[in-house]
């Protein structure tokens, strides 16, 4: 069969047409045809799940300046009223100005060429209203007295109108959310005035990056509960019954690729340099928070004040703790590894000199924890290091004697009553040392520096615990007397005599 070449002249309207009818199919290629945004990988992961109508509880967190207003909020509006001229949708934010700008911008392309391509029949009824904070579209019925879009900010009047949509983009001020009591307003507007203003059926979908932890997403999430895109239980109204939870769809500004490396997100506009500058310039915590969707409590529930320190002391030892979580079969829980360095004084200080964990199988991860060990040796070859785990512990025995096998010589056991209850007992009675600055951490670090200290913020109701079983292990080392349970092996001597593990290991 010949295949038909259309000539030149033609193949142009053939492609417009090929993107109009792409556009009526998804909000991806409607946004790239209309707007003339290209839709990078994380806004495709967004515009998946809104194209999902069945989901009726979204929440969408990213990275500041991910363009989380203009994809799931400006274009994702756009195209619903495009869709069904007859919907209702509310259109806030924490300011009146800032919804009525992103308003004027929606109500503008349904003017243009563009839109009209898509949808041509959907006209303006600009007799009815055609204002910043209220438009009408043409719609069958014509008694409804409610606009196609209401612009207004949380505290706005919205209080008049029910709503088949409500799109709820950045609703915390930046200059009131560092209040808790402005906080705690905000989430009492959501709570008592917007969520009760939703028609039956009806769709809402927040969008923003976190603030903290009881943060307008934090509590929605808090109340009532959430599952991840890639986890979906069919909770959030996808499953037909009325939603329960939220659909999270949480865009890291960095993550770890197959091999362990960090990587951007959106690597044509965020460069991994770029991101490691802004996590200098904003903080570790601010990072964490903003950037990485992981906020922590102002203070800690157990660990509350932490010392910083600038520059490391002149180190007599090194310790480094291994909190191993891996099978040989089946991916795992993160195992993990922390490296302290400490003084000679009677009760040391300690200095938290760099963390890391990873989610692997166990040669993997056994290759990980190796190459750290050496980094640590490189860094600081006048300093013993000496590789501790738990006593008593199954799977620590196992990795301990596979990481022997390739040069990592673990040198001491230290005693770790398991559970969870016995865990925060422990951290409670570690935790002193932070108190009195008796343990250190850095003035500022790279990523893992605010998911180590984001996590011991959060212990014991956060999701990991890994850093802070390595935190646990190495100041119940450092403690005095046999009811520690430490267990020392003795390490192989170099010929000056300085305590260091298999010198031909490489280790």
């Amino acid at each position: 069969m010949t295949q038909v070449v259309l000539p030149e002249g033609a193949q142009k309207p053939a492609e417009v047409y090929a993107r109009i009818a792409a556009a009526r199919k998804n909000l991806s290629d409607f946004g790239e045809f209309v707007f003339g945004w290209p839709c990078m990988k994380h806004h495709r992961r967004w515009c998946n799940v809104l194209d999902d109508s069945n989901i009726k509880r979204i929440i969408i967190l990213g990275p500041p300046s991910s363009a989380k207003t203009t994809w799931p909020a400006v274009i994702y509006a756009t195209r619903q009223l495009g869709e069904d001229p007859a919907k209702h949708v509310a259109y806030l934010s924490y300011g009146q100005e800032v919804a009525e700008s992103r308003s004027v911008a929606i109500r503008d392309m349904i003017l243009s060429p563009e839109f009209r391509y898509v949808y041509p029949t959907v006209r303006p009824n600009k007799k009815a209203g055609w204002g910043e904070g209220a438009w009408y579209l043409r719609r069958p019925n014509f008694g409804d007295p409610d606009p196609s879009l209401r612009a207004a900010s949380v505290f706005g009047g919205v209080l008049a109108y029910h709503y088949d949509e409500i799109i709820l983009d950045d609703p915390h001020d930046p200059e009131d959310v560092i209040s808790k009591l402005q906080r705690v307003r905000t989430w009492e507007r959501v709570k008592r005035v917007l969520l009760p203003r939703l028609r039956p059926n009806a769709r809402m979908v927040v969008t923003g990056f976190r603030w903290a932890e009881d943060d307008v997403p934090g509590m929605l999430m808090a109340e009532h509960g959430f599952h991840y895109d890639d986890e979906c239980n069919g909770k959030c109204g996808a499953n037909g019954e009325e939603p329960e939870e939220w659909h999270l769809v949480l865009i890291q500004a960095i993550t770890l690729d197959e091999e362990g490396n960090e990587k951007s997100y959106w690597p044509e506009e965020w460069p991994l340099k770029k991101l490691k500058r802004t996590q200098r310039e904003v903080g570790a915590s601010v990072f964490a928070c903003q950037y990485q969707g992981q906020p922590a409590p102002e203070e800690g529930h157990i660990f509350k004040w932490f010392r910083r320190y600038k520059e490391l002391p002149k180190l007599v030892g090194i310790v480094i703790a291994l909190d191993t979580a891996y099978t040989e079969t089946e991916m795992s829980d993160y195992s993990a590894w922390a490296a302290w360095g400490h003084d000679d004084k009677p009760k040391p200080f300690k200095y938290l000199m760099e963390a890391g964990r990873t989610r692997e199988e166990m040669p993997e991860a056994e290759k990980k924890i190796g190459m750290f060990v050496e980094k640590i040796k490189k860094e600081n070859p006048h300093v013993p290091v000496r590789v501790i785990i738990r006593k008593s512990v199954a799977i620590d025995k196992i990795a301990a004697q596979h990481l022997r096998r390739i040069g990592v010589n673990v040198t001491s056991e230290v005693k770790i009553p398991g559970g969870d209850k016995a865990k925060a007992d422990l951290a409670r009675l570690v935790s002193p040392e932070f108190e009195s600055y008796r343990a250190r951490i850095p003035e500022d670090g790279p990523l893992w520096l605010g998911e180590w200290l984001h996590e011991h913020k959060l212990h014991p109701v956060g999701q990991n615990d890994d850093f802070v079983e390595t935190t646990i292990i190495t100041m119940r080392y450092f403690e005095q007397g046999t009811a520690v349970g430490v267990v020392r092996v003795p390490m192989s001597q170099k010929r000056t005599g300085v305590p260091v593990s298999s010198p031909g290991s490489g280790f």
